[in-house]
């Protein structure tokens, strides 16, 4: 197993911090706070996209509302500039997709790679990242199995370029947030899209989906299952600050159950702050 692909599961099996853990990471009393240094959560996004430019060759079903974003931040020395990087679910999905059917893949590379341009963040509390290397993956068709009744499954080709990447880093905010460019190019068809990303991941649907026993079998009970269904918007209703349950989005920010992804997602552009009660 790949060391990316040990990456990505280990990312998935994390649990999201929750609204009152982060804030008690990032505060303490009243007392003026220090800037954070420019970082990234180590863990998935859930990325709005709204469409700013199609290409020619782009038809409707090429364009797409949102994702899950799998991130990274570190450091080549310690008192050197963060860099992050970027893997889109979209990649790694086909990834897993083309390796379980034993079919060519191709990721030059995996992640899309870039350094902030300083340590902290500027006076409006932003941490930039102007360009991020290109990130590509390409998975052969796979072909149609009748002995399993599966059809076949058309190629991917998939081109991530990102550019002025902006995260919000202060202490109550510490990296949960982030806007960015991206032009992705699926097949022949490039879209441009203004990002508007939010941690943690939250699942929005009101679906119901079989309880299994050890065996994989089902029990004859069912459970809730956020990620099918219709959009439920109470899923999306951030936390209050001091609460030890809730949803863990941050009252800071604005959100909406997005209903293709089911996936709460920022309802503005970056910065997609809350309305002033």
């Amino acid at each position: 197993m790949s060391g990316s692909t040990l990456m990505r599961q280990a990312m998935r099996n994390s649990k999201s911090l929750s609204l009152v853990a982060l804030l008690a990471a990032t505060s303490c009393g009243k007392a003026t706070q220090p800037k954070p240094q420019c970082k990234a959560q180590q863990e998935e996004y859930a990325a709005r996209y709204f469409e700013v430019e199609r290409g020619a060759m782009c038809a409707d079903e090429d364009a797409i509302a949102g994702e899950v974003l799998f991130l990274q931040y570190y450091r080549a020395d310690v008192a050197g500039v963060p860099k992050l990087a970027i893997e889109p679910s979209s990649f790694a999905d086909a990834i897993s997709v083309g390796e379980e059917h034993k079919v060519d893949v191709k990721a030059e590379p995996e992640f899309s790679i870039g350094s902030f341009k300083d340590i902290f963040p500027d006076d409006h509390d932003i941490c930039e990242a102007d360009k991020l290397a290109d990130s590509t993956v390409d998975v052969a068709e796979i072909p149609a199995d009748p002995a399993t009744m599966t059809e076949a499954v058309p190629a991917v080709s998939l081109k991530y370029h990102w550019s002025k990447l902006k995260m919000l880093t202060k202490p109550l905010s510490n990296a949960i947030h982030f806007g960015a460019d991206l032009e992705r190019t699926s097949g022949t068809c490039t879209i441009k899209y203004s990002v508007s990303a939010i941690y943690p991941v939250i699942h929005c649907g009101n679906g119901m989906k079989p309880v299994l026993d050890d065996m994989g079998k089902p029990t004859g009970a069912m459970e809730p299952d956020p990620e099918s269904g219709d959009p439920d918007p109470t899923a999306c209703e951030p936390s209050e600050v001091g609460a030890d349950h809730g949803s863990g989005l941050s009252p800071e920010l604005t959100y909406e159950c997005e209903k293709s992804t089911l996936l709460c997602l920022p309802s503005k552009k970056f910065p997609a702050y809350a309305a002033k009660k």
